[in-house]
């Protein structure tokens, strides 16, 4: 599956936090993301290595001076029935913050910043974008970047999707990535006042 090289990535994510010197995002660092989702045991991940379907895995997480402060796990897979031009479906997987660094807006930025990776990856050949949220604060998130909510009777879990025909994609990353700026803002100036008091 062909996507854009790493360098586009890691530039366009430098120029997020090029004014929070304490913030940095990394992506693929693999042995953070299990950090994190060990401690959060009772997490499932949707992704099967063993699919049929071609796919693109991928996780970023974030750091506050030497804290890690979020992971996230996503990836994008082809929809073989689907013969247009946006053919591809993004699934947010994984998320995980501490339990003391949250009420900070991180897994809003999470989510943001695993959607603009895949707008500057894939762009237009997304059509759909889908979570099964355990969490409700993950569930307000994506209330909030328009995705719509289905919760089955005997489901521990919400389904949140949202879905764009071509003509709509570029709109919808603009919005995202101005969601996405604001909510970097938002946890700079949160830990910036409160990290002094948070021991390693």
């Amino acid at each position: 599956m062909d996507s854009i090289p790493d360098k586009n990535i890691h530039d366009a994510f430098q120029t997020i936090v090029q004014n929070y010197d304490q913030l940095t995002i990394k992506v693929n660092d693999q042995d953070a993301f299990n950090k994190l989702a060990r401690v959060e045991g009772s997490l499932v991940s949707s992704y099967s290595k063993n699919s049929k379907s071609e796919q693109y895995f991928q996780t970023i997480v974030i750091y506050y001076a030497d804290h890690l402060i979020g992971a996230i796990s996503f990836f994008v897979a082809k929809n073989e029935m689907r013969k247009v031009k946006n053919y591809l479906y993004e699934r947010i997987d994984i998320v995980v913050v501490p339990k003391r660094f949250r009420g900070n807006g991180i897994s809003k930025a999470l989510v943001l910043l695993a959607i603009h990776y895949c707008n500057i990856s894939f762009g237009n050949r997304i059509y759909s974008i889908s979570c099964l949220a355990a969490h409700e604060a993950i569930s307000r998130v994506l209330d909030g970047l328009n995705f719509r909510c289905n919760r089955g009777n005997d489901e521990n879990f919400s389904r949140h999707s949202i879905y764009f025909d071509p003509s709509e994609s570029q709109e919808y990353a603009k919005l995202i990535e101005e969601n996405l700026k604001s909510a970097i803002h938002r946890i700079n100036y949160k830990l910036h006042k409160e990290i002094g008091s948070i021991k390693s």
